[in-house]
């Protein structure tokens, strides 16, 4: 009999499947990863076909357990998988019946109007946190429930649904609290869906997901391909639960967004998303999410131009004039198109990320700032993660400019940390320091000895009588 000695991570977002196995010791012993056809019917609108996701996760685990490893020694499987995908599909049969939806429906706009005539955002902020979003699935759920006669006989789930439906033999169709609450349809207080709001969307409680803890066992394998029966699902959450611990973090992808940890849910005024994650046998614990948006088409043209170590020096100050960039931000519901301002001939790319790093520390001092005042509290620190994590300038001007220390994470190292804390929360493993010693951290409290706060304070001071 095999001895089980593994755990597996399973990660979906977009455009892509990932398996790691990963020992007791807190080491990656192996990965696999695949892609998955995408197809954008508009520049809002991403379809993937359901199937292919499957597929795509044989594959991983294929590759995985070719690599001298046995799948019989496996001890569980956690699921981190966007929350942003919609998957539907018929409950006698479990085929899909449309397309995995990502994105903004044509004639969405006209729904949210409606919807802000009724005052429902208002209800949406109340009840589950969340500001009203276009992209979210319970838009699409709507959208789908309206138009299809037969939408009783439907399950509306999530990608990360459809997968532990399929892996557990389609017996199990379920819904972690913090993948729930990005749906704008969970109610923070009662942790359940909200009934007012289904109505209003014309959902009905039969056709939604179970709700669970995101840290509960979900059931086991049954007839999946690659996996034996009766391996445990021992947990499902979004990426963005990983760095609930964190005093603050940033996510720097094509959509970034900024989470500060208030620990306990707040009543708030801000203009901001209140997300919710929920942390096994812990107490709810919440947090603040701000999107913004980020040039970044402009950003990736000048590093194809440039590497990365000429965009990452000292720009000089005297050579040249000012350059300032004020980037769309729905921080604070403003509506600021991109723009760049004072740019001339003698501008060099460099000239430009670093007025690009200062936009982005500016916006997040502004958060930051609006967060104490409401909340009492700044920050303590600030993890980073993503495309420009390893960005030196970057690091220094958001040190400079927020004064707390700056922790770069890289994704698998977080990744590896939380299923250590989740297998000792849940008793497979002795609690020990072996995952929480592999996060692969640096404080980055001063880079250099040459401070950017003074010319920060001049340029934040210039983009605040705009």
């Amino acid at each position: 009999m095999s001895v089980k000695k593994y755990f597996v991570a399973l990660t979906f977002d977009s455009e892509h499947t990932t398996a790691y196995l990963i020992d007791k010791k807190a080491m990656v012993v192996a990965r696999a990863k695949h892609s998955v056809s995408i197809q954008k019917d508009s520049p809002t609108q991403i379809n993937s076909d359901p199937l292919e996701w499957l597929f795509s996760l044989r594959v991983v685990l294929t590759k995985l357990f070719s690599q001298s490893f046995q799948s019989s020694e496996i001890i569980g499987i956690y699921i981190f998988a966007t929350p942003h995908i919609s998957v539907i599909w018929n409950k006698k049969t479990g085929v899909p019946v449309y397309q995995a939806f990502q994105g903004v429906k044509i004639g969405t706009d006209s729904k949210i109007l409606g919807l802000k005539k009724k005052k429902i955002d208002e209800d949406v902020f109340k009840r589950t946190g969340r500001l009203l979003d276009e992209s979210s699935v319970g838009f699409h759920w709507q959208e789908i429930a309206s138009t299809n006669e037969e939408s009783a006989t439907l399950c509306f789930g999530t990608l990360g649904s459809w997968i532990v439906f399929n892996l557990t033999g389609q017996k199990h169709f379920v819904i972690d609290y913090s993948t729930a609450n990005s749906t704008q349809l969970f109610h923070l207080e009662n942790k359940e869906w909200d009934e007012f709001l289904l109505r209003e969307f014309g959902l009905t409680l039969q056709s939604l997901p179970q709700l669970v803890p995101t840290d509960s066992i979900l059931g086991e394998t049954q007839g999946f391909l690659s996996l034996p029966d009766g391996v445990a699902i021992l947990g499902l959450s979004t990426f963005q639960h990983l760095y609930l611990d964190q005093s603050a973090s940033v996510e720097f992808e094509d959509t970034s967004r900024v989470f500060v940890n208030i620990g306990v849910k707040v009543e708030s005024k801000l203009p901001y998303s209140q997300t919710l994650f929920q942390q096994g046998k812990e107490p709810f614990r919440y947090s603040l999410e701000g999107p913004f948006v980020l040039p970044y088409p402009l950003l990736n043209a000048f590093f194809e131009r440039d590497n990365a170590e000429q965009l990452n020096q000292n720009p000089s100050q005297t050579e040249t004039p000012p350059l300032f960039i004020y980037t769309h931000t729905a921080l604070l519901k403003r509506e600021v198109p991109t723009s760049i301002i004072g740019i001339t001939p003698v501008h060099r790319p460099i000239h430009f990320i670093q007025a690009f790093y200062q936009n982005i520390a500016y916006m997040l001092f502004l958060f930051f700032t609006h967060i104490q005042g409401a909340l009492g509290f700044f920050p303590k620190e600030l993890v980073i993660y993503g495309q420009l994590a390893y960005h030196p300038r970057l690091l220094q001007i958001l040190a400079d400019a927020l004064q707390i220390p700056i922790i770069r994470y890289s994704t698998e190292s977080v990744l590896i940390h939380a299923v250590g804390a989740k297998a000792a929360l849940q008793g497979y493993l002795i609690k020990s320091s072996a995952f929480s010693k592999k996060i692969e951290l640096q404080v980055l409290p001063e880079l250099d000895p040459i401070s950017n706060m003074a010319q920060f304070n001049a340029w934040k001071d210039y983009l605040e009588k705009l």
